[in-house]
């Protein structure tokens, strides 16, 4: 995260490909690289590669708020291996999703993809990511992809007062319902994290998008968050929220059940005894709503 944030694409792609070579049975963890690489290959104008992590994570999670990820970069020259691991894993997806929006954005990578496959080989038999082979990810040198420093005077945007981006007073103005203040103040948090819970800033930005509305891109933020670190208080927050937007916005009780069990769970793991509370009552609530419906 420091890399991307850092906007050095090059190293953060590395690291995160490192990563995904070493995470091998934590399905969550393994979504959350995906999703990062696709999001970071999209920023660094890699369509092909882009495309071929946001379906891995379609693959892994079918939540229509993963559309988001389908790449707005032009299609880049690359590889045969990037190009025929890209089809690969539209054509798993397109096998297993069932999001009708996801679906759709399969099938327009599919169609922006065609042209160039035709005529290209594929001679290769070896499982690559990003186009690249295990190998050749373990031989990748991070430290040679990295910029000498963070740049000077990062932007924030016109909020420049230090203190105005700290946790404490993101979380006021959330109180006070100034949405679109906070708002304006993650994207400054956004440029430069800092060293501050990458979760927490998720949910907080999550809260302030829903609070304008905004529910897709909140959706993602806490689908971020709880992927981030699931067994954390902003993660069982964010699992909470979601369920809430589930029932509320697009009156899925269903989803909602499932996810504040899990955050019911977590809560109890790390001994949260008001957000386990919490959980439950809202379970009640939405089995209530369910038996009446």
């Amino acid at each position: 995260e420091r890399f991307a944030a850092e906007r050095n694409d090059d190293a953060a792609i590395a690291s995160l490909l490192k990563a995904l070579m070493r995470t091998t049975d934590r399905e969550q963890r393994r979504l959350w690289l995906h999703v990062r690489l696709a999001q970071l290959h999209d920023r660094r104008g890699d369509y092909v590669q882009a495309a071929s992590h946001a379906a891995a994570a379609y693959a892994l999670d079918d939540h229509p708020v993963w559309s988001e990820l389908e790449p707005d970069s032009p299609m880049n020259e690359t590889s045969p291996a990037a190009l025929h691991e890209a089809a690969e894993q539209l054509d798993r997806a397109a096998r297993t999703v069932r999001s009708a929006n996801l679906q759709l954005a399969i099938r327009r990578m599919q169609s922006t993809l065609q042209p160039r496959l035709r005529g290209v080989n594929d001679s290769r038999r070896t499982t690559t990511f990003s186009g690249l082979t295990r190998d050749e990810i373990n031989a990748l040198d991070v430290g040679a992809a990295s910029l000498p420093s963070m740049p000077e005077n990062p932007t924030r945007g016109q909020h420049g007062d230090a203190s105005d981006l700290e946790p404490d007073a993101l979380d006021a103005l959330l109180e006070a319902r100034q949405y679109a203040e906070a708002i304006a103040r993650c994207d400054a948090i956004a440029a430069d994290p800092g060293g501050r819970s990458i979760s927490r800033f998720l949910v907080q930005y999550g809260i302030a998008l829903n609070g304008v509305s905004r529910t897709d891109e909140a959706a993602v933020r806490f689908s971020q968050a709880a992927i981030h670190e699931p067994t954390s208080i902003a993660g069982v927050r964010a699992l909470i929220e979601l369920a809430l937007i589930e029932r509320r916005v697009r009156k899925d009780e269903e989803s909602a059940h499932r996810l504040l069990v899990r955050a019911e769970i977590v809560a109890g793991q790390i001994r949260n005894d008001t957000l386990a509370r919490r959980a439950r009552q809202l379970q009640k609530d939405t089995d209530d709503r369910r038996g009446r419906s």
